[in-house]
């Protein structure tokens, strides 16, 4: 599959920061913004608690560095997809878990 576009190296340093202190994802906070490969989608994550681990996020549309429009999330779709499945998210197939899977047929 392909890989998403990246607008900026601030923002690609984001989505493909590692930390080896704290190895999940959005736990670091070092790590402001994330990506989901399976929505397609950017968003700053939402810390809470003495440990600051990251509970969700809030989705943007632009990027904070440059500016660039960011893609619209395909979160609807890919449930909209999984229920023309008729399957639920934790059946999902692999496929779905990635970048590009809404170019399948």
């Amino acid at each position: 599959m392909d890989e998403p576009n990246v607008c900026c190296e601030q923002m690609r340093a984001q989505i493909e920061h590692a930390c080896s202190e704290h190895p999940q994802v959005g736990q670091c906070p070092d790590q402001l913004v994330g990506y989901s490969a399976r929505f397609d989608e950017y968003g700053i994550w939402i810390r809470t608690g003495e440990d600051a681990r990251a509970y969700g996020w809030l989705e943007i549309a632009f990027c904070p560095w440059c500016g660039s429009t960011l893609p619209a999330s395909r979160r609807e779709q890919w449930f909209d997809r999984l229920q023309g499945l008729h399957l639920e998210p934790e059946q999902a197939p692999a496929e779905m878990e990635h970048y590009g899977w809404w170019q399948q047929p």
